[in-house]
């Protein structure tokens, strides 16, 4: 099995997570109100929450019981993700806002030595939460850790590596780590963890079917590909729409450069689609990228009459590298000596 099939596995089973950074990043803007039964009271009541927590028919967190977010550079000049709710006896609400709340403080490793972290988690959550949902929430942070674990140990003995080969090789992998969050995690918190990821999985993968199934017509294909489009989660069926009109639009700047089109033409689609502001940023390195492509292929040019006047080595050299210094600043002739090499070896 090749080493570019390998890679490609371990990335489809790791995306989903940089999609959902995407969503929550979108969506951090503020929540929703919530009933009152979802309200929670601390225990520590000499500490008290930041005033934009407030307590009154709004979902709280735990911003207000461990450090301070400025005291974190990674985390400066973000909004918390995620919140601790509990329902009318105390219990935990079991959902995805708790694994956002543990990935938002957990980003921050690095920073701070690990254990250090967990350990400042650990008592944000036992000084806010009553029980019995503290220990649900710690409980489930400890889950949640050891399924991190045991899921970096199976990447790295080669679990997610293709061993049938294929499509299956796919499946069976997305089948394997869900099956690694049920075992740790149990089946309510795994699926209120990941239920949206894992649609996203099969998705993706009868995605791939459909793509390689010979026995459809173009139009079966297309038609089947956009019912299972609709069935995604709303969240990453936003992302997939903005992906795919980022995808049209440059293929409608690629044609028309292809036609040769302006500087004025394109200016006049980016403006259609991102406004005349970003329209005027994407102009200004598009002047760049052409200006470069210019000089590039003069450099180009002459270097070929160059190589084809039979010079010695030392003649050619210094006869090319004069060629560069009067075609580029020193910082671009480090990116021609790339560019020559990777045509020398294509």
């Amino acid at each position: 099995m090749s080493q570019k099939i390998k890679t490609v596995l371990i990335l489809l089973i790791l995306s989903t997570s940089i999609i959902f950074f995407m969503i929550d990043s979108q969506n951090n803007n503020g929540h929703p109100a919530q009933s009152t039964t979802d309200n929670i009271k601390s225990k520590n009541t000499s500490t008290s929450l930041p005033a934009t927590n407030t307590l009154s028919n709004t979902k709280v967190d735990i911003s207000g019981k461990i450090l301070s977010t400025s005291s974190f550079a990674t985390l400066q000049g973000t909004r918390i993700h995620g919140n601790l709710r509990v329902d009318e006896n105390g219990n935990l609400i079991i959902d995805n806002d708790i694994k956002k709340l543990l990935h938002y403080y957990l980003n921050v490793e690095g920073e701070i030595p690990r254990e250090e972290l967990i350990n400042l988690l650990r008592k944000g959550i036992a000084d806010y939460l009553p029980q019995p949902a503290e220990g649900q929430a710690l409980e489930i942070l400890t889950q949640y850790l050891a399924y991190q674990n045991a899921l970096q140990a199976q990447i790295n003995q080669g679990e997610y590596q293709l061993q049938s080969g294929g499509i299956d090789g796919y499946r069976q992998a997305f089948e394997l780590r869900n099956q690694l969050r049920i075992q740790y995690l149990g089946a309510e918190v795994a699926d209120a963890f990941f239920a949206e990821e894992e649609a996203y999985d099969l998705y993706t993968v009868t995605r791939l079917e459909l793509s390689s199934d010979t026995s459809l017509t173009d139009a079966e294909r297309t038609a089947q590909l956009s019912v299972l489009e609709e069935q995604l989660p709303e969240q990453y069926l936003n992302v997939r729409k903005k992906q795919q009109n980022r995808i049209a639009i440059n293929e409608e700047i690629s044609a028309l450069k292809e036609n040769n089109a302006s500087i004025y033409e394109l200016q006049d689609t980016w403006a259609q689609h991102y406004g005349a502001e970003a329209a005027q940023r994407l102009v200004t390195l598009e002047v760049k990228r052409q200006e470069w492509k210019s000089r590039y292929d003069a450099y180009s040019q002459q270097r070929q009459s160059l190589q084809s006047m039979d010079l010695d080595d030392n003649t050619f050299e210094s006869q090319l590298n004069a060629l560069k210094e009067s075609l580029f600043t020193e910082a671009e002739q480090k990116r021609i000596q790339a560019l020559d090499k990777i045509n020398e070896d294509g």
